[in-house]
């Protein structure tokens, strides 16, 4: 492990844990404390409600607050000083954050809006806070069971799902929850770093697991990290590991895809510096609905807003798994995306699109001239590339090209 101090958020954590247990029944007081947090940190407090009238909050949700993917360090500490301020929470305060997992920014609390939101979520989620710690101290059969049907149906909401539910557990007990996010789940099927008799005795991964194969999961997995057979010992080396694995092979990859697209240029000296041109078929809505919204702005979009900024995410697994939990959980979402990482990744700027409508016919030509956008003020269309229109009628796709 890199230092002594590696995993000095654990403590820490489990104090904010302790310290919020004090507002379960008095959240008023607890938004007014956050609100105070954000003040003293000197930070604009993100969107925790519609137009941030803020009414209610769970203990999840306030943990995300200092546990996000875009959020700088010095703003992570700056948050994490004034929580242990107006709590308050004695120091010290937390070094290192090796092996603590993110959220989206955008997915970011554990609620919906209230128009949107059930009328026990909040309090579904404070129960299964609050039964998770009692469990993590005393784990009889009982804490189980309960924590068990906690974990089901907060799971099971629009908007939770493995990454999200099992993180926050745990950020509040790591010696006791495992982390199943995208990472640690590459890392413990696919990475070939858990023996196989281990991973051949873990039930599949679910795109909303349900408690009891969740718990087999993280009892077999503890089991192996305690034998004298693993290097690792706990699910907070386990989870850092798999954070310095899957960096390495993302930016092999990464390294990979540049190396190729080099090999595309051409031998020539003269070609050295000119970048391959790629050609794209896009579709401006259903029926091509939004052609001349698109034509007109400048601009070609892709759908998935409610998934958030498509560029959080390090695979295409994870983009299924993240659209599975926003739509439907039956579908595969395979071609869907692909289709996303190829807008987000692959197009550049300089690649000529075809827009199309149907299987039949082109409707307009431009010339790619930004990177992905995302924007989340926007009322539609987040997801976005500026397009050079330059043609714009309707003409016949050779047959051969279909």
């Amino acid at each position: 492990m890199s230092n002594t101090n590696q995993f000095d958020w654990v403590p820490f954590y489990r104090k904010v844990a302790d310290r919020l247990l004090d507002f379960k029944d008095d959240r008023t007081e607890l938004v007014s404390k956050v609100k105070q947090i954000f003040k003293r940190a000197k930070l604009k407090l993100p969107t925790l409600e519609q137009d941030n009238a803020i009414v209610d909050i769970d203990p999840f949700t306030f943990f995300g607050l200092f546990n996000k993917t875009s959020m700088k360090p010095a703003n992570r500490v700056s948050i994490i000083t004034a929580v242990a301020e107006v709590l308050p929470v004695s120091p010290p305060i937390p070094v290192s954050f090796d092996s603590v997992p993110v959220l989206n920014p955008l997915n970011a609390t554990f609620y919906y809006f209230i128009d949107e939101r059930g009328e026990h979520d909040i309090d579904e989620l404070w129960a299964l806070f609050a039964f998770a710690l009692r469990y993590a101290d005393d784990p009889t059969a009982e804490n189980k069971a309960e924590v068990s049907r906690l974990f089901d149906l907060a799971i099971g909401k629009k908007g939770n799902g493995n990454s999200k539910i099992t993180m926050a557990l745990y950020w509040i007990a790591p010696d006791t929850f495992l982390n199943l996010d995208s990472r640690n789940e590459w890392y413990i099927y696919q990475s070939g770093k858990i023996p196989a008799s281990v991973v051949q005795s873990l039930p599949a991964v679910e795109t909303k697991i349900s408690a009891a194969k969740y718990f087999e999961i993280a009892e077999k997995l503890k089991a192996y990290l305690q034998s004298d057979g693993s290097r690792l010992k706990n699910f907070q080396e386990l989870s850092f590991e798999a954070w310095v694995l899957s960096q390495k092979v993302n930016d092999a990859e990464k390294a990979q895809k540049a190396q190729a697209e080099k090999k595309t240029k051409g031998a020539a000296v003269a070609d050295d510096n000119v970048e391959t041109v790629h050609y794209w078929m896009f579709s401006p809505g259903d029926g091509a609905a939004s052609w001349e919204e698109f034509y007109d702005a400048g601009i070609m979009a892709i759908g998935w807003d409610e998934i958030g900024d498509l560029s959080v995410f390090p695979s295409k697994d994870a983009m299924k798994q993240r659209m599975k939990e926003c739509y439907d959980a039956s579908k595969s979402y395979k071609n869907s995306a692909h289709a996303t990482w190829q807008f987000v990744h692959d197009l550049k700027p300089g690649d000529i699109v075809f827009a199309k409508k149907g299987l039949h016919l082109i409707i307009g030509k431009g010339v790619v001239e930004s990177d992905y956008e995302f924007n989340a003020d926007r009322s539609h269309y987040k997801n976005v590339r500026k397009v050079k229109w330059t043609h714009k009628g309707e003409w016949a796709i050779p047959l051969k090209a279909l």
